[in-house]
């Protein structure tokens, strides 16, 4: 008798612990809540990746003329498009080339830039390094407006030709003249200049 009653106790509580494992897998809110919001956000990250894996370009090349006859031609090793504005294109290692009519070039490399494809303006920014005939200017930010055959050069401005060193803070360049206007931000310093002039 008493094998029959232990048998019974064993059987009940096995029952009882399969009910209770059953309730907490298939009928707990708290636990479908829990799966659902993994799986919610197991699909966020695999939708962002996505997302950027689908806004990656690689190899960029964009070419174009402007009303003064100049050719501006950027290429890219890979980019983004910018999510905000689909004619932004956040590129990285960057070379541009502007070509004028008499073939002067002026060529700028970055580690990254911001290209407007609308405008073709473009904002090169970190290790930017401008050069035409035997001149190279150093920055960290260039912003080229392409259409007003501009160039604005700002931050950390390091000017040499075959004659000069000069580090100053701020430097506007008309593309076609090759016109330059050095300045500092505060007046009262001086642009730093060394060697013939």
């Amino acid at each position: 008798m008493k094998k029959k009653i232990i048998l019974q106790l064993i059987l009940f509580s096995f029952i009882l612990l399969a009910i209770f494992f059953l309730y907490f897998k298939y009928f707990n809110e708290d636990t479908k809540k829990t799966q659902i919001s993994k799986l919610s956000k197991k699909k966020d990250v695999t939708a962002s990746i996505a997302d950027d894996q689908q806004n990656l370009i690689t190899d960029i090349n964009y070419s174009s003329t402007n009303g003064l006859g100049s050719n501006y031609e950027i290429t890219a090793q890979y980019g983004t498009i910018d999510n905000k504005n689909s004619s932004i294109i956040l590129m990285q290692n960057v070379k541009a080339i502007i070509t004028d009519l008499k073939q002067n070039k002026i060529v700028i490399t970055s580690l990254s830039a911001k290209y407007n494809s609308g405008n073709r303006e473009t904002n090169f920014i970190n290790n930017i390094v401008l050069t035409f005939a035997d001149n190279t200017i150093k920055s960290q930010n260039l912003d080229l407006l392409f259409e007003k055959n501009l160039v604005y050069i700002s931050n950390k401005i390091v000017y040499k030709n075959s004659n000069i060193t000069l580090e100053a803070d701020k430097l506007e360049m008309e593309m076609l003249s090759k016109d330059i206007k050095i300045y500092m931000y505060d007046k009262n310093q001086k642009i730093q200049i060394s060697g013939i002039y």
